[in-house]
């Protein structure tokens, strides 16, 4: 073990650094990564500088620890390396194994792959993997089975070998009867030649800083990656306790690595604290923040508490809604801003769920969809000013300098459309989106019905109501006349040509003229398709003329005003 704040460095081969050690991979780890691009330029390097006799290839640089209670040695930077290789070497062994060589394919199994465990009485892996990974890949190169694949990690083991497999069988008939010497040749290079730089250092808070410059050969570090090490380098003696949260962050949003997903979570959840922060400027910014071990803590204590939080967000079925009793309508409203397809509320929704009371959360989701819509009919609620409204708001909402729904709304008054100016894009607007087309004219159908929360969604499923363009997108000129063939594309794309049928009856009328779809939306139980089906004619001013009168409708359907 390496003195206290000495690190040892050695230049090992890949194969013989396996042979030396017993290693881990920590729970936190990200799962098995290299995909089929990653293996085959692997093998491409190694089989090239094996052909041209180099003296050496390098592969980078191993950032190991010991850890004090576990025999095995801890990898912090090296784990996709390390793991490739026992896969190459376990498919060099059932090489051996097919020309009948067993004590060849000992060789590589007792020196590289396992190592006996006289107390257990039983052979164990030399490279332990992850929780998710460790089992299937004991199975698949310790035990030599073939396991049914779980996860996408555990396809990517069991592909790697048998690209392996199939490489070295190849490789191994192209040199006929030197077939036995080429096997050995590899074992070798993989022993000697293939090298990396191992660095060996007392605690996996030093080792973080070192692994905070590196980057894995094929899978470069993302944001997550660093955020994750620089809080465990902070976190000194109280590693343990931002581990657990960080894993309890990734459980909570049910992903095993940190993926984009959990990056864009970064980003909101420390822009409804901070600001609005570009993703490029997420990891400085927090490095700014978080400097001592006790802010490393409760840093990563807030990401798993907002993680739960963020997670409902991304699902109404969520069990969270349930756990503070919301009803149907809040898990209705948070459909609805999924099928809106608007990510920059985020931020202020994460501060409203921790600092508002359920009441005011659940007048907040409402006119948020409210907010939504407008913005998204008048325009320019993709924008960076939305996204950096929303999170002046977020902490506005963490400083309680906003309490209510009222106080938001005043707030973020520049980017909410007031009535005059919605009316107006709405009766204009177009939508080439189904599933936003859909939600409108179902909102729109409850409101003048006389629902008390028309903005709802109420009937999501497309095997029972259908979007129907009047004037068909791909419409035949010859059906429609009034239309010249360069019109078509934009007015099929209007909301006021745009209705809802019933799927049975939509599947009928497809492309057809307005002659053949009259009687059927005049027919309908749908009061907003009927009142279409009046039209003697589908023209232009119909279309218009339509529109208009859907967008008054607009304006009582989704309130500038918080509801009461």
């Amino acid at each position: 073990m390496p003195e206290k704040g000495r690190l040892d460095y050695d230049l090992v081969g890949i194969a013989d650094a396996l042979s030396r050690h017993e290693y881990r991979v920590p729970t936190y780890q990200r799962s098995y990564a290299w995909a089929d691009a990653e293996i085959l330029d692997f093998w491409d390097d190694l089989r090239q500088s094996l052909d041209a006799e180099e003296p050496d290839y390098f592969l980078g640089t191993l950032v190991l620890t010991p850890h004090e209670e576990v025999r095995r040695i801890t990898i912090i930077d090296g784990q996709q390396r390390l793991a490739t290789t026992s896969l190459m070497l376990a498919a060099l062994r059932r090489v051996w194994i097919d020309l009948e060589e067993p004590e060849q394919a000992d060789d590589i199994f007792n020196n590289y792959l396992s190592v006996f465990d006289r107390r257990l009485n039983t052979r164990e892996p030399r490279l332990m993997l992850n929780d998710e990974d460790d089992q299937f890949f004991r199975e698949l190169v310790v035990e030599d089975k073939s396991p049914t694949p779980e996860r996408e990690s555990h396809e990517r083991l069991s592909d790697a070998l048998s690209l392996f497999k199939e490489k070295l069988d190849a490789d191994a008939r192209a040199h006929g009867n030197k077939s036995g010497e080429r096997l050995i040749r590899w074992t070798e290079f993989l022993d000697n030649q293939a090298t990396a730089i191992t660095v060996t250092v007392p605690t996996e808070a030093d080792a973080f800083v070192i692994f905070e410059t590196l980057n894995d050969r094929g899978a470069p570090l993302t944001i997550g990656d660093l955020l994750k090490n620089y809080l465990f380098m902070r976190a000194g003696n109280r590693l343990d306790s931002v581990r657990t949260s960080w894993i309890q962050a990734l459980n909570e949003l049910d992903i095993s690595a940190e993926n984009e997903v959990f990056i864009t979570f970064l980003r909101h959840h420390w822009s409804s604290m901070f600001g609005a922060v570009r993703e490029r400027d997420l990891y400085s910014g927090i490095k700014d923040e978080v400097r001592s071990a006790n802010q490393a803590v409760r840093y990563a204590k807030q990401l798993a508490k907002a993680a739960k939080l963020y997670a409902a967000l991304l699902s109404p079925s969520d069990d969270y809604w349930t756990e503070r009793h919301f009803g149907t309508s809040v898990k209705n409203n948070v459909a609805t801003l999924l099928t809106l397809e608007l990510a920059q509320n985020r931020p202020l929704l994460l501060a409203v769920m921790e600092e508002f009371s359920n009441r005011e959360l659940k007048r907040t989701l409402k006119a948020l969809v409210s907010w939504s819509v407008r913005g998204i009919v008048v325009g320019g609620i993709g924008g960076g000013r939305t996204e950096r409204a929303y999170c002046e708001a977020a902490v506005a909402v963490r400083t309680s300098k906003i309490t209510t729904t009222e106080q938001l709304l005043k707030q973020l008054s520049p980017i909410v459309p007031e009535d005059d100016d919605f009316r107006d894009a709405f009766g204009r607007a177009r939508q080439t989106k189904s599933a936003i087309a859909r939600y409108l004219l179902l909102a729109l159908e409850r409101s003048k019905v006389g629902d008390a929360e028309p903005e709802l969604v109420p009937n999501a499923n497309e095997e029972v109501v259908n979007l129907e363009h009047i004037l068909p997108r791909r419409a035949k000129q010859a059906d429609w006349p009034q239309f010249r063939e360069e019109e078509i594309g934009t007015w099929s794309q209007r909301i006021g040509n745009q209705c809802l049928l019933k799927k049975s009856e939509n599947a009928k009328i497809e492309n057809k003229s307005w002659r053949v779809k009259k009687p059927i939306l005049a027919r309908s139980s749908l009061r907003l398709t009927k009142d279409a089906g009046r039209a003697d004619d589908w023209n232009m001013n119909d279309i218009v003329n339509r529109q208009r009168r859907l967008a008054k409708e607009a304006v009582k359907t989704w309130p500038r005003e918080p509801v009461k």
